[in-house]
């Protein structure tokens, strides 16, 4: 049997597109959380708009790094979520302390 190997590659190129906003998504996340304290996947989605992008699941996924720990709930203002409870994050110490030494490069984002 024959594999496709178009196939294989263009899925593999739809990955990296994917992979690649959800690494920007996530150094914005951390500019945010440093400069406000929390962040949310609602602001995240505000202040980065290529995150509607990728599919919801990833979105989730946005957060769960080493750099990020729960913080707390609060109501969602994205009208698809109703209202619903989602979770908001900061930065673990040692996140912080990265950011704090390379700010420049998040505070261009």
């Amino acid at each position: 049997m024959k594999k496709n190997v178009k196939a294989n590659n263009q899925l593999n190129a739809f990955d990296v597109d994917d992979a690649e906003r959800l690494r920007q998504a996530r150094e914005v996340a951390m500019r945010i959380a440093f400069e406000e304290g929390t962040v949310s996947a609602d602001v995240v989605r505000e202040k980065f708009p290529v995150v509607e992008c990728l599919h919801r699941n990833a979105i989730g996924s946005l957060f769960k790094t080493n750099e990020f720990e729960f913080a707390g709930i609060k109501k969602s203002r994205t009208p698809s979520r109703k209202g619903g409870i989602i979770m908001t994050y900061r930065l673990t110490n040692d996140a912080e302390a990265m950011v704090r030494m390379n700010y420049s490069r998040f505070a261009g984002k």
